[in-house]
């Protein structure tokens, strides 16, 4: 029963349905065949090559097709044409800058041939009608074509393609400071079209410099490397030179190859002007520290060199020597008329060469100095000591001592020498 009842509703949706879609109260249609659409709804006959496509008409009032119900109501589409199937172009003969050309093909089912015409080649020049929006750059900004309009012109015709920034090419991605224009390009398969010089203005670029912030530094021996107090960080593009420098606090120019003695300097920063980017220097004050402690050491330098008590006042943290005093009876030798006195370090800016006797009265005497890179020789000249008498005598000498690998010397220091001899001739 239940069954049953199923199916007759089922049957009742079909027919209100059908009602629906073929007209109210199911009445039948009064076809009229008239409307002509050529869509694959209504084909009948595809075209070949000797007919064209043949097409079912439609009912204008409910849209159904005529198939089945009026075979008379169909038509040829002869605007679609017939369908021959044409193989590959052939050039008969080719276009040239004054005449056209000549290409044909054939249809592959019938044979059928087609020509056209291959037409004289556009003279084409690329054109900027308006640059790009960016004119102004920084060494190393890309190429920003933001706005450009271009086109290809023909200067025969007067045909014009019309072109975007997405469509060429500039002559450079990146520019430098030397640039002052760059061109830009467009390929079209077969030729490579060059635009006329788009004139830019590229400024050099500033470096950024980190870690020369500050007024003042204050550091201690063992980081006495300018780049590192400074916690340099520069990023300027090569080439470029980092030049470091110190001054005392007079301005004179101070040494640090070796070590800088405790106290307070400027330190001078410059890096050079390049190609691309600008020059940039700064100086800042700085302040040296030094942890000075005192050695006494006894060394033989040798058969020529018999010991000697030398007194250092040196870094405990560095190499860095301030002052060696060196007390000796032994380094002065008399031949003949002369004094020699030999050091062993190499001297520079002789303050004193000073000659005593023993009631430390002062004798004065020329000295010559004969320096090399491991020692200093200082002699007297001639007969300065003929007319000294025998006994005891003293001499002074207060210099600065160069770097001495031998000495292990690794800056330059005050050096004072207290030496005694006797002459007994």
């Amino acid at each position: 029963m239940k069954t049953g009842k199923r199916f007759i509703t089922f049957a009742l949706s079909v027919i209100l349905l059908a009602c629906f879609l073929f007209g109210s109260g199911c009445e039948k249609c009064d076809h009229s065949f008239t409307v002509e659409n050529p869509s694959n709804r209504f084909l009948k006959m595809k075209a070949t090559c000797y007919t064209c496509a043949l097409y079912y008409r439609s009912c204008e009032k409910c849209g159904r097709s005529s198939k089945g119900i009026d075979p008379q109501a169909v038509f040829w589409d002869r605007e679609g044409g017939l369908a021959h199937k044409y193989g590959e172009w052939t050039t008969v003969y080719e276009a040239t800058d004054s005449s056209a050309g000549l290409k044909e093909a054939y249809c592959r089912e019938c044979g059928q041939r087609v020509r056209e015409t291959i037409p004289v080649p556009h003279n084409y020049s690329l054109e900027i009608v308006s640059g790009p929006q960016k004119r102004d750059y920084i060494a190393f900004d890309s190429v920003d074509l933001t706005g450009l309009d271009a086109r290809l012109i023909c200067s025969d015709c007067g045909h014009t393609v019309d072109l975007s920034p997405y469509d060429v090419t500039p002559s450079v991605n990146t520019l430098i400071a030397k640039d002052t224009s760059f061109t830009v390009s467009f390929n079209d398969g077969n030729k490579e079209y060059v635009s006329a010089e788009t004139p830019v203005r590229v400024k050099k670029k500033e470096l950024t410099i980190k870690g020369w912030d500050r007024r003042w530094y204050e550091t201690e021996c063992n980081n006495l490397d300018p780049h590192r107090i400074a916690e340099d960080e520069y990023t300027p593009h090569s080439p470029y030179e980092f030049k470091v420098t110190f001054t005392d606090t007079d301005g004179n120019p101070v040494s640090a190859e070796h070590g800088l003695a405790a106290g307070k300097y400027y330190m001078h920063g410059e890096i050079g002007e390049t190609e691309n980017y600008l020059g940039w220097e700064k100086t800042v004050k700085l302040t040296v520290k030094h942890s000075i402690t005192t050695t006494v050491a006894s060394f033989d330098a040798g058969d020529d060199w018999p010991k000697t008590a030398e007194i250092r006042q040196k870094c405990a943290n560095c190499s860095y020597v301030e002052k060696i005093i060196i007390l000796s009876g032994y380094t002065v030798t008399v031949s003949g008329n002369d004094l020699c006195l030999y050091i062993p370090y190499a001297l520079y800016d002789l303050e004193e060469v000073r000659l005593f006797d023993y009631t430390d009265k002062e004798i004065s005497g020329a000295f010559l100095e004969e320096n090399d890179s491991q020692q200093t020789i200082l002699k007297t000249s001639g007969n300065a000591l003929k007319k000294l008498p025998n006994g005891l005598y003293k001499i002074k000498v207060v210099a600065h001592a160069k770097a001495n690998e031998w000495r292990y010397l690794y800056n330059d220091c005050d050096y004072v020498f207290y030496g005694s001899f006797e002459l007994n001739r």
